[in-house]
């Protein structure tokens, strides 16, 4: 739903002023990383299949939620292996004209002219960089945040929380999640009883 939707461990954003040792800290310096995505109320961002379908009504609200301010904002996507393959069955590629990179460790199937596999975040981290490319949106899914998260890169969580209780499926952040204090910057409620939270995640 667009218009909702293996190295150390390193908190990037307490250490901001500080050239680490490792490669993965400075190509990440100047980028800002928003989680932009949709979620049932009780925290899953897809049923276990992949599915969601449970946004559809949404979308045909005729509210776009702030996806299209958001999208010309940003410069480049990246999501995990799983995420790419679910939006390939929706059809028609949603970002043409954008780079988007997917972390994965084997080569890419039914590529796309503005898509690049990238082998892990130190990879990721130079692509990025060589680009220029400084805002960016993590599609998803829940194992990339996760990993993100982990290692202090992103810097922002927009969810557009949906009113509905899934019961089970892919949750916002894989498991095990790490302990990350955040805050409340924004808070937008719809009609359509969207609501949308934007956190920032604090040093």
């Amino acid at each position: 739903m667009p218009s909702l939707g293996g190295t150390a461990s390193i908190n990037l954003r307490a250490i901001k002023s500080i050239v680490g040792a490792r490669c993965i800290v400075p190509p990440w310096f100047k980028m800002k990383i928003t989680y932009y995505v949709a979620a049932s109320i009780d925290g899953f961002i897809a049923r276990k299949n992949g599915s969601v379908d449970w946004l559809d009504q949404f979308n045909d609200s005729g509210e776009d939620y702030g996806y299209q301010a958001f999208y010309d904002s940003v410069d480049a996507l990246i999501m995990g292996r799983s995420t790419y393959e679910q939006i390939l069955t929706f059809g028609d590629w949603p970002y043409s004209g954008k780079p988007a990179f997917v972390l994965s460790s084997r080569s890419l199937e039914h590529g796309k002219p503005d898509v690049f596999p990238a082998t892990d975040l130190n990879q990721l981290g130079k692509q990025l960089a060589a680009g220029g490319l400084e805002r960016i949106w993590l599609v998803g899914g829940s194992q990339t945040a996760s990993e993100l998260l982990k290692n202090g890169l992103l810097d922002e969580i927009i969810v557009s929380y949906i009113p509905i209780a899934l019961g089970t499926g892919i949750p916002l952040f894989a498991q095990p999640a790490k302990e990350s204090a955040m805050e409340i910057c924004d808070q937008t409620s719809y009609k359509s009883g969207v609501v949308q939270i934007t956190y920032r995640l604090k040093s």
